[in-house]
């Protein structure tokens, strides 16, 4: 069945009770034009249709009888996808697939973003790193340019932040990081003080803010202790360092119980910086049962039970990560820790029995 604008705009004049004078009156155009488009004499122009939809309280889509419920369940699809072929870790596919979503949905900001989001995860893997960066870089800004989506924009700036310290733009990177909000600006942090949940709701969305604000004090110690970025820093001693990494493990006990469940990964990086630590104010022996902790968390976090919820009561119910929200299992992690970019952090413990035994053990472990 074809579709019939002049029917439409005329239906939506008439809903609005006007006529078509006091419509071209509103409009600043002549009336003769409004009568054109209704008897499909005549299309408005291009740059007409944001204007008429605004005034009919209708999206563009609605008003050239596009089926939104259609669209938005192929998008869908497409989002299911790409995100089951970067769990995968299928990059080159991932991008493909977005790449056809975006050629077939090119209005979509969620579809282009994903692809701006797949070309960053595939860095090295498809073209060179440098290529899918910039293609990256100049979808997100394009979106900034015409999204008025509050969180959209919010999910392109962090992007950019991100991609621009990878590309080792640090002054764009600041530039974009500091568009965004303080933390105590945040969605999150002013509900909680304005106590706007309430009842069962506030349960749940306080459990939820812990886990995010968590996740903010992970940063910051990891930022210290050179997890991230991945580099020693200077400005503590070891000693305080690994004072740090206690405290962040006694506090990922708390918050999602003695289980962790998704939370292995993060003690896995914790227990093995640490060993880093010891090994550099002498402490051979510790750093080595540090490792050994290494091992004991990343044997949980590649056999937790994915669909499992926390016990803790600050997370009692909430769903935990699914292993594909990292890029890699623990042991790959530590495979890369012992025999690949990490390796000469462990140069004092190469020659150590007990060390080679832990390096082993990691090997005959790893992904295949």
């Amino acid at each position: 069945m074809t579709y019939n604008l002049g029917e439409k705009l005329k239906s939506l004049r008439k809903k609005h009770d006007l006529t078509q004078e006091q419509l071209a009156e509103r409009l600043g155009v002549s009336f003769q034009a409004i009568s054109k488009w209704e008897t499909n004499a005549a299309v408005p122009d291009i740059s007409m249709f944001p204007v008429l939809a605004n005034f009919y309280r209708v999206t563009t889509d609605e008003l050239l009888g596009v089926d939104i419920t259609l669209a938005n369940d192929k998008i869908e699809q497409y989002e299911r996808e790409v995100y089951r072929l970067l769990s995968e870790w299928k990059l080159a596919e991932a991008v493909d697939e977005a790449r056809h979503a975006c050629n077939e949905f090119p209005g979509s900001d969620d579809l282009r973003f994903l692809l701006a989001h797949t070309l960053e995860q595939a860095q090295n893997v498809i073209r060179t790193r440098e290529e899918n960066l910039s293609e990256a870089i100049s979808i997100l800004k394009k979106i900034l340019e015409t999204s008025t989506d509050t969180s959209g924009r919010i999910a392109c700036q962090t992007a950019l932040t991100r991609l621009y310290k990878y590309s080792g733009n640090t002054e764009k990177a600041l530039e974009y990081a500091n568009q965004l909000s303080g933390l105590q600006n945040t969605c999150p942090c002013t509900i909680l003080k304005m106590g706007l949940k309430q009842g069962s709701d506030r349960v749940q969305f306080v459990r939820n803010c812990i886990s995010q604000f968590c996740s903010w004090i992970e940063t910051g110690i990891e930022s210290l202790c050179g997890i991230w970025p991945y580099e020693y820093s200077d400005a503590l001693t070891p000693e305080d360092q690994i004072a740090l990494l206690d405290s962040m493990l006694a506090l990922q006990s708390v918050v999602y119980g003695d289980e962790l469940l998704a939370g292995n990964m993060k003690a896995v990086q914790y227990t093995y910086t640490k060993a880093t630590l010891y090994c550099r104010i002498g402490y051979i022996d510790t750093a080595l049962d540090e490792l050994e902790k290494a091992v004991f968390y990343a044997e949980k976090f590649d056999t937790y039970d994915e669909s499992a919820t926390y016990t803790s009561p600050m997370q009692y119910g909430c769903k935990t990560l699914p292993r594909s929200h990292w890029s890699q299992s623990a042991f790959d992690d530590l495979h890369n820790e012992f025999y690949g970019n990490g390796k000469k952090k462990y140069t004092v413990l190469h020659g150590n029995v007990r060390f080679k035994a832990i390096a082993e053990r990691v090997r005959n472990s790893v992904s295949k």
